[in-house]
C-alpha cells in the first residue's frame, strides 16, 4: 500500500508520520485501523453491522490482518475486508483531494453496497402475469416505483440497452420525454475531468446546456459517470417528468442496468445517479456512439479551454451551429 511510511523508506517522503492525525507513523495498520476518519466510520458502522470488538483490532505483527480475520465467520470477515477498504479510500481522499468525503456517506455507501450484493445474486423475478421485472434492491427506490418503471424502457429500449449505431446523429425523443446527453474529458496525467451536458424535448428545444470542470478522478468511466450525475442533478431541478439519459460511454450504461449489482469502483458515483433517476417519473439510460452524442462531447471539449458555464434554454454562441446542424440531421 502506498502509505507514508513505504513512500518514506523509498525516499519519497521526508518522514512517516501521519498527516491527518499526527499520532504515529503511517503504516497499513495506521491507516485503516488507527487513524481518525477510519475510527470514526468503524464506529459509524457497529450501529449497522456485528464487527470485532476494539480490543481484537490490536497490532499483533506482520500478520495482524489474517490473525484478524481466522476466528470470523464467512460475513463478518466480508464487512471487515469491506470496512478497511472504505477506510484506505478516505485515508487516500485526505492525502490526495481536498479530504471532504464525509464519513456518514461512507457509512451509507457500505450500508448500500452490502445491500446491493445481498440482493443483486437473486437476478429477476417475475410477476402475476409472466412478466420479468427487475428487483428494487439498494434503497435506490426512493418513490415505491422501479427506477426503471418500464421493464422495455420508454421506447422499447431495455435499460443500458445500446441503440442504433448507424444513425449518425442525435435522436429526438418521443413527445413528453425529455433526452439529455452528457459527456467527459479526462486527462490521464492529471486527473482532471471537465463535463459537458444538454437536455432537449422532442422538438429539439434546449432545456439547459452546461460546460464545466469536474471532479478530479481516477479514470475515464468515473468522469464520464461524474458528467452523467452533475447533467441528471441540473435537469431534476427544472423537469421530473419522463426522460432519456445518453452516454457514449458503454461501461456506465451497462454498470446501470436495472437489477444488476455492481462491483465497479465508481459504485458511490453510481449510486447517486440512480437516486437522481428516481426523481423522474420514468428514467432510461442508453449507450450512444460519438456521433449521436456531438453536442455533449463539444460541451465537454469546450470546458478544457473556456470558463465553466450553465444557461437555460440556450447553448453557448460559439456552438451554435453544431447545434442547428443536429436539429437538420434530426429532421430528416
Amino acid at each position: 500500500m502506498a502509505t507514508k511510511k513505504n513512500k518514506w523508506k523509498r525516499t519519497l517522503e521526508v518522514g512517516s508520520t501521519c498527516n491527518i492525525c499526527g499520532n504515529g507513523e503511517e503504516d497499513e495498520f495506521h491507516a485503516v485501523i488507527s487513524c481518525t476518519k477510519s475510527r470514526a466510520l468503524r464506529h459509524e458502522m457497529r450501529a449497522a453491522w456485528e464487527l470485532p470488538s476494539e480490543e481484537k483490532l490490536r497490532y499483533s505483527g506482520d500478520d495482524w490482518l489474517q490473525i484478524l480475520l481466522n476466528p470470523c465467520k464467512p460475513e463478518i470477515r466480508t464487512k471487515i475486508l469491506l470496512l478497511l477498504w472504505r477506510c484506505w479510500f478516505l485515508q487516500d481522499d485526505c492525502t490526495h483531494n481536498a479530504g471532504k468525503e464525509l464519513v456518514s456517506r461512507s457509512a451509507m455507501f457500505l450500508k448500500q453496497y452490502v445491500e446491493e450484493l445481498t440482493c443483486g445474486g437473486s437476478g429477476e423475478e417475475t410477476d402475476s402475469k409472466g412478466k420479468q421485472k427487475a428487483l428494487q434492491s439498494g434503497g435506490a427506490l426512493a418513490k415505491g416505483f422501479s427506477l426503471f418503471p418500464l421493464s422495455t424502457g420508454i421506447d422499447g429500449q431495455e435499460v443500458g440497452a445500446t441503440v442504433d449505431h448507424t444513425i449518425s446523429h442525435w435522436r429526438p425523443p418521443m413527445a413528453g420525454t425529455v433526452t439529455l446527453n452528457t459527456d467527459a474529458a479526462f486527462l490521464t496525467g492529471s486527473g482532471d475531468s471537465h463535463s459537458g451536458a444538454i437536455a432537449r424535448d422532442h422538438d429539439g428545444s434546449v432545456i439547459f446546456s452546461l460546460s464545466e470542470h469536474g471532479l478530479r478522478c481516477k479514470s475515464a468511466e468515473e468522469a464520464e459517470a461524474q458528467a452523467l450525475l452533475t447533467g441528471l442533478r441540473h435537469l431534476s431541478a427544472l423537469y421530473t417528468g419522463p426522460m432519456i439519459a445518453e452516454t457514449d460511454c458503454m461501461y456506465i450504461a451497462n454498470e446501470l442496468r436495472s437489477g444488476t449489482s455492481s462491483l465497479s469502483a465508481c459504485y458511490p458515483v453510481l449510486a447517486d445517479i440512480k437516486v437522481e433517476l428516481a426523481k423522474f417519473a420514468a428514467a432510461q439510460v442508453q449507450h450512444v456512439s460519438r456521433n449521436q452524442n456531438k453536442m455533449a462531447h463539444l460541451l465537454a471539449a469546450r470546458a478544457r479551454k473556456m470558463d465553466g458555464m450553465y444557461l437555460v434554454a440556450s447553448v453557448p454562441a460559439d456552438l451554435s451551429a453544431a447545434l442547428v446542424a443536429d436539429l437538420v440531421l434530426a429532421e430528416e
